[in-house]
């Protein structure tokens, strides 16, 4: 049985955003069940002050009535007041945080920066560390689409030809994703050397957002060969464009791991990353870590030269020639 949040294609379809909706799961499970809980903390503790620790509180509940294996996928937001005396109120949310992940659920990590920063910012230190344990982003994924990056690139409507070198950044669209940065890195590049999509949608309608979107709508109004594609993608089509790039960019700002890491990495196409959070360890030998702005553009166009020149010895090794009066090609 599938529980999920609105927007879903789950047997049942509920909202535990705050308060104490996640009691809900509880009512939906048996206690012989095993519940395997995907945590992002905007989906379960949001809101005011009341809310968030009432989330707390039920979630806590649930982590003891239930055998509940947690994914943390971005870690739990620190303590905080929006008052003047918030900073006598955020020790309480923090005791409410602390029991919450105090109890006998199983957390998994997709890196040990996520696991040792997890027991930093929710238990003070390195305390609980080990009951975190380490699970490949990559161990639950599957390719949804089995093409070549000709045909990809032929589903997409794209007009790049085989030859024509594509960037991609893909995801929602947030300040912390650094989108910006890779439109302006690209910028430096020779014109006409290559493209760069940008695709994706807002995850969340708030203002900040709303104003990011449409910066990156005017900046990549200003950069030629840069093309913003404004939607949400389904699983098969979010791989088609994986396969249809020659490198995938994540400049982010801010990150906890990355599941466009994970994909690029399953289907074989080249990354380029920023030093946030866990990348550095999750990309491994599979792609490029940046370190500045100046690195992404530097890493960028080294990767379009190697490809540009790899292309033109690939069709140096073939010349025709003629043997006893037919024509054909060899390689050599």
């Amino acid at each position: 049985m599938r529980i999920g949040l609105p927007g879903s294609l789950a047997h049942h379809v509920i909202r535990v955003r705050g308060g104490l909706r996640p009691l809900r799961i509880l009512s939906l499970t048996r206690r012989s069940d095993e519940i395997l809980l995907m945590w992002h903390p905007e989906f379960y503790v949001s809101g005011p002050l009341v809310s968030r620790m009432a989330a707390y509180v039920a979630l806590g509940l649930v982590f003891r009535r239930r055998t509940v294996m947690v994914y943390v996928h971005e870690l739990p937001a620190p303590a905080r007041g929006r008052y003047a005396w918030g900073f006598l109120i955020a020790p309480i949310e923090q005791a409410l945080q602390r029991w919450c992940w105090s109890s006998r659920a199983q957390l998994c990590f997709h890196s040990r920066v996520e696991r040792d920063e997890f027991a930093r910012r929710v238990f003070g230190g390195p305390r609980h560390a080990e009951r975190g344990i380490i699970v490949d982003h990559r161990a639950h994924f599957r390719p949804y689409a089995d093409v070549d990056q000709a045909r990809a690139r032929q589903l997409l409507g794209l007009t790049a030809t085989q030859d024509d070198f594509v960037f991609l950044c893909i995801g929602f669209l947030g300040h912390h994703k650094g989108f910006d940065r890779a439109i302006q890195a690209f910028g430096r590049l020779p014109a006409g050397s290559a493209r760069l999509y940008v695709v994706g949608s807002a995850l969340y309608e708030l203002p900040e957002v709303v104003e990011h979107v449409q910066d990156l709508r005017t900046l990549a109004a200003t950069v030629p060969s840069v093309i913003l594609v404004e939607r949400f993608v389904n699983d098969a089509e979010f791989d088609h464009w994986i396969r249809a790039a020659n490198a995938v960019l994540l400049p982010y700002r801010s990150a906890a791991s990355s599941s466009v890491l994970a994909r690029a990495i399953l289907l074989g196409t080249a990354v380029i990353a920023s030093t946030a959070g866990a990348l550095p360890e999750q990309i491994g030998q599979n792609g490029t870590v940046v370190r500045s702005d100046e690195e992404l553009a530097d890493a960028m166009r080294s990767l379009v030269t190697k490809t540009a020149s790899d292309v033109r010895h690939r069709a140096a090794l073939v010349r025709p020639t003629t043997t006893g009066g037919g024509k054909h090609d060899e390689f050599r």
